[in-house]
């Protein structure tokens, strides 16, 4: 069995997201949720240094410091695209709970690491996985008004359907 990296798994989601995406004529929007800024740190890197791409594309890193002007600037952009396959395809990074604002409803594909961050009874940060409720939440957040396509990177496709019925 081979093991991929975090940031190589997120790497080949978003190829095969984005070629199905594409036989779909659409382009991609897909956001990304990673636990901690190292892996959005990690994942950037991933997808801007690697040229196997197809296709034109931004990566957009989504902080704490993402001010309401980009969220406005980017809500503009995704809603004007309309998943035209002629767009430039957009890749968002984020951790959970950060831009759940009035651009998530244009993302067509989601990618989840399935991790969050809990702290513990002593106070320590730990990446844990992520609840299977959590997981049915953020599965819901895309295709919202287009087909999508959501992908989880830390369980199996059985234990996903298992888990959602």
């Amino acid at each position: 069995m081979v093991c991929f990296s975090m940031p190589v798994k997120l790497r080949i989601a978003a190829e095969a997201m984005s070629a199905y995406l594409w036989r779909l004529g659409q382009c991609s929007q897909i956001r990304f949720i990673l636990p901690r800024l190292k892996e959005i740190e990690d994942s950037r890197m991933a997808l801007t240094t690697w040229s196997g791409f197809k296709f034109d594309y931004d990566v957009q890193v989504i902080n704490d410091e993402f001010s309401t002007a980009e969220a406005i600037d980017m809500r503009c952009r995704v809603k004007s695209q309309s998943f035209n396959p002629d767009s430039r395809s957009l890749f968002a990074l984020s951790t959970p709970g950060i831009a759940e604002d009035g651009w998530a409803i244009y993302i067509n594909g989601l990618v989840d690491s399935g991790l969050v961050v809990n702290l513990d009874e002593h106070g320590f940060l730990h990446v844990v996985p992520a609840s299977a409720v959590s997981k049915t939440q953020r599965r819901g957040r895309t295709g919202r008004i287009a087909d999508g396509v959501y992908c989880c990177l830390t369980e199996s496709s059985s234990e996903e359907s298992a888990s959602l019925s």
